[in-house]
C-alpha cells in the first residue's frame, strides 16, 4: 500500500501523491511536521542528487497551504537560474499540475528589491550572496524579513560563510536545508533539530534504480592529450546518445583537451570564467548554456562550472584529469552523472555512471568508497551529522588536569588554540591570488572599478 501525505493543507494532494514516491514522501511529511511544530531549530533534508530534492522544493512551494511566501537561497548563479525555470515552469508542466494554484516566483535582486516583493503569496529565489547584499541594507532586510515564512537552503556543495549564515539566521523563520551531502560539520552553520532530519542514503536509490550506481577507471596517462585522447575512445561509441563531462585543473588545460576533440570533429564545449566569447555557438564560453539538455554537444568541458545546477540524464560519464581534493566536490560532480531517465534503466550508460580518472596523490576512487562507507554508516546512526570533532577534542582537553606526571616529568596542559588563534583561524585565507590583466585602451579608473565590482557580483565573490 502506498504512502500518503499526512497534512491536509496539501492542495491538489492525491495528484501530487501519484507522482511521488514513498521516501519522497516521508520527506514532506517531517517537514510538514518540521513546519508545525514549535522548535525554533531548523531540518535537515538528505537526499543523493537525482532523486528529487527540487520537485520537493517545487511541491512544498506551490502546493502546501500553510506556508504563503517562500525564500529558497541557492549557493550560486548558476544553481539559481536552475531553479528559476524548474520552480517557475518546468515541475508544473512535466507532472501536469494544476496552474491554479502556482504561486509568482521572483528573482530576488538587492538592487530592486524594492519592486521585486509582492503582495500576494510567492516564491522568491536569491543566491546567499544577495540576501547578503540585501542584510546590509537595514530596511531592504527588514522588509525581507517581514514579508517571508519560510527559508529553504538548497545547499548545492559549498558551505555558507559567517555573514551568510547569520543574514538567514537573523531573519528569524524556519529553515529547512536540502542536501546531498552533510558533511563538513553542517551542523556548525545551521541549528538542526534531531527530531527533523531526513536521510534517504544513496545505497537506497542505487538499489531502487532511482539513481545509477558508479564505476571508477583508473586511466594511465602523461598529459591532457592522451588522457582526452583515450576518453574518446572509451566514449566515442555512446556519443550520439550520451554526454561525457571533462574536469580539468585551469583554462590551458581546458584549451589543450578542446583541442584534440576539434581536431577529431567531436562536438565538444568548453567553459571557463576567463573564456569570454559572447557567440552562443562558440565553442568556448564563459557560462554553461541554459539549454544544455537540448544542446548536441557531447564533450563538456570545464574546471568548476559543472558540479551543480545540472539535471540532464544523458549526461552519465565523468572524466577527472584534474583530481579533486576534497570528497564534497567530487561528490557533486559525480552526482551529475547518476541520474536516470524517468528512474529506469535503458542501457550500460544507464546502469552505471562511469569515472574515467587520472593517476594522482589524491585518489578520487579511494575518495569515493570513505564516502559511500560514510553514507552507509550514516543509514545507521544520524548523529553522525551532528558529530563535532573540534569540539569532540576540546573535550578531551577540558578533561585533563593542568599538570600531571607522565614519563619522569610533570607535563602542563597544552590549550588546544589561544583566542587569538581562534581569530587568525577564522579569517585565514589561501595563499594564492588571481592576477587580471586588462588589455584593451585606455579606461577611466573609475570605469575600471565599477566593471570589476560588477563581475564579483556576478560570479558571487565578496568583499572581507
Amino acid at each position: 500500500m502506498r504512502k500518503e501525505l499526512n497534512s491536509k493543507k496539501w492542495i491538489d494532494k492525491n495528484n501530487i501523491q501519484k507522482i511521488l514516491y514513498d521516501f519522497q514522501i516521508d520527506a514532506l511529511n517531517l517537514v510538514t511536521r518540521y513546519l508545525n511544530s514549535h522548535t525554533t531549530d531548523h531540518a535537515l533534508i538528505k537526499m543523493p542528487t537525482g532523486t528529487g530534492k527540487t520537485v520537493l522544493i517545487g511541491l512544498l512551494s506551490h502546493f502546501y497551504s500553510g506556508v504563503k511566501n517562500i525564500l529558497i537561497v541557492t549557493p550560486s548563479l548558476a544553481v539559481k537560474k536552475h531553479l528559476l525555470f524548474e520552480i517557475e515552469k518546468n515541475i508544473i508542466e512535466k507532472f501536469n499540475l494544476t496552474n491554479s494554484n502556482i504561486k509568482v516566483v521572483k528573482e530576488l535582486l538587492p538592487s530592486k528589491l524594492e519592486s521585486s516583493l509582492q503582495n500576494k503569496p510567492c516564491v522568491y529565489i536569491s543566491t546567499v550572496k544577495g540576501l547578503s547584499d540585501i542584510k546590509s541594507k537595514t530596511n531592504d532586510y527588514q522588509k525581507l524579513k517581514e514579508k517571508i515564512d519560510l527559508v529553504i537552503f538548497d545547499e548545492g556543495h559549498r558551505e555558507p560563510a559567517e555573514e551568510w549564515q547569520l543574514a538567514i539566521r537573523n531573519l528569524e523563520k524556519k529553515v529547512i536545508l536540502f542536501t546531498a551531502t552533510p558533511i563538513r560539520n553542517d551542523n556548525n552553520k545551521f541549528k538542526f533539530n534531531k527530531d527533523f532530519v531526513f536521510n534517504f542514503p544513496f545505497e537506497a536509490a542505487v538499489e531502487n534504480n532511482y539513481v545509477r550506481n558508479v564505476r571508477f577507471n583508473l586511466l594511465e596517462n602523461k598529459d591532457v592529450r592522451s588522457f582526452t585522447e583515450d576518453i574518446i575512445k572509451k566514449f566515442e561509441k555512446f556519443e550520439n546518445e550520451y554526454k561525457i563531462i571533462l574536469r580539468f585543473k585551469n583554462p590551458e588545460e581546458i584549451g589543450q583537451a578542446l583541442q584534440v576533440l576539434r581536431e577529431r570533429d567531436k562536438r565538444a564545449i568548453a567553459i571557463h570564467d576567463t573564456f569570454s566569447s559572447e557567440d552562443a555557438h562558440s565553442d568556448m564560453v564563459k557560462n554553461v548554456p541554459g539549454d544544455i539538455k537540448s544542446r548536441a554537444e557531447s564533450y563538456w568541458l570545464h574546471q568548476n562550472k559543472m558540479l551543480e545546477g545540472l539535471d540532464d540524464y544523458k549526461i552519465v560519464a565523468v572524466a577527472i584529469y584534474g583530481t579533486f581534493k576534497d570528497v564534497r566536490s567530487l561528490v557533486q560532480q559525480v552526482g551529475r552523472i547518476i541520474r536516470h531517465s524517468n528512474f529506469g534503466k535503458d542501457s550500460i550508460y544507464q546502469e552505471f555512471g562511469e569515472v574515467y580518472y587520472q593517476s594522482s596523490d589524491q585518489d578520487q576512487e579511494k575518495l569515493w568508497e570513505e564516502y559511500i562507507f560514510y553514507e552507509k554508516k550514516l543509514s545507521l546512526n544520524k548523529d553522525l551529522i551532528f558529530f563535532n570533532f573540534e569540539d569532540y577534542m576540546q573535550k578531551i582537553i577540558n578533561g585533563h588536569p593542568d599538570i600531571l606526571h607522565n614519563e619522569k616529568r610533570f607535563l602542563k596542559k597544552i590549550e588546544h588554540r589561544s583566542k587569538k588563534e581562534d581569530i587568525l583561524y577564522k579569517y585565514k585565507l589561501p595563499l594564492r591570488t588571481n592576477i587580471y590583466i586588462y588589455n584593451q585602451n585606455y579606461i577611466d579608473f573609475h570605469v575600471l572599478i565599477k566593471n570589476v565590482k560588477e563581475f564579483f557580483a556576478l560570479e558571487d565573490y565578496y568583499v572581507i
